[in-house]
């Protein structure tokens, strides 16, 4: 399992750091509607376990995203699907 912090940017790639571009892809967004850290444990279980295998969408093995904007918006999970 590989983690990566990562954000948006419109210049050229600083020093040090590596670039990942995702292809374009259909993505499942879901709220985290708890209080942190529980809330996003939760989540992740109830879209494993529930939401995945009830649907007819099929996972499309592109990384999962945790998106975090900032205190004013609940953190996301995005999953990729086809």
């Amino acid at each position: 399992m590989e983690y990566s912090i990562a954000t948006t940017y419109a210049d050229e790639q600083q020093e040090g750091l590596c670039s990942l571009t995702l292809p374009a892809s259909k993505w499942a967004v879901f709220e985290v509607q708890e209080p942190m850290p529980q809330g996003m444990q939760k989540l992740w279980k109830q879209i494993v376990t529930e939401w995945l295998p009830s649907n007819p969408y099929e996972h499309a093995w592109l990384p999962e995203l945790e998106v975090y904007r900032g205190m004013h918006h609940p953190p996301q999970i995005w999953i990729p699907i086809k």
